[in-house]
């Protein structure tokens, strides 16, 4: 149910393009992730990576592009997902974690906003494991 969709959301990006339906669409692959890692099993993680990935692809070109908090929030929860997934090499967990510690300072910085002071610490915990 959940991959129609995505498609959908595929669909309409194709056909709109705006940025709303790119978020939308990157939101549709973060919870399709999210359902995938939490059933388990090789073919289910498999696919949460993979649409993880989209997810963080989508996160970075609108954090590029926008420039607002709300979407450096998403690169960087996107960014956290990833290090955390089974999949994720050790050194690439790593700089997933720097990058989304940097992020999260930033956000700090601008919003003074509890939420990132607390992943830029967790992201430096998960980064010494």
């Amino acid at each position: 149910m959940y991959e129609r969709s995505v498609e959908i959301a595929e669909e309409l990006v194709e056909v709109e393009g705006s940025i709303q339906s790119k978020h939308n669409l990157m939101v549709s692959y973060e919870r399709l992730g999210d359902i995938c890692a939490r059933q388990g099993g090789e073919k289910t993680l498999e696919r949460a990576y993979e649409v993880y990935e989209k997810n963080v692809e989508i996160a970075t070109k609108l954090a590029e592009t926008e420039q607002t908090i709300a979407a450096y929030d998403d690169l960087a929860a996107g960014l956290f997902r990833m290090a955390l997934h089974p999949f994720t090499t050790e050194r690439i967990r790593k700089q997933y974690l720097v990058d989304v510690k940097a992020i999260t300072e930033i956000l700090d910085e601008k919003t003074r906003n509890k939420r990132y002071q607390n992943l830029a610490i967790k992201s430096l915990l998960y980064s010494k494991i």
